[in-house]
């Protein structure tokens, strides 16, 4: 019965091999799933500021024009000098 116990030893190794590999494999999908979460909150937080600037420049309306721009400096826009 020696070679029904090196079988059984066999299975049980093979048995542990793979949950082995197994938890390496969840370890990693782990990891690459908690970069992801990163990414995509970065990408959320991105476009929830994106929105909200839209939204505000949307509500500002257009900007008034500056009147002061519009003033003539020193002999600009002057026809005595012509």
């Amino acid at each position: 019965m020696a070679g029904e116990s090196d079988i059984d030893e066999e299975l049980e190794r093979a048995h542990y091999r793979n949950i082995i590999e197994m938890n390496r494999a969840v370890t990693q999908a782990m990891i690459d799933h908690q970069e992801k979460k990163k990414a995509a909150s970065d990408a959320k937080k991105l476009l929830d500021g994106l929105s909200e600037d839209l939204s505000a420049l949307i509500s500002s309306g257009p900007d008034e024009p500056d009147l002061q721009m519009e003033l003539p400096f020193d002999g600009e826009g002057d026809s005595d000098d012509e």
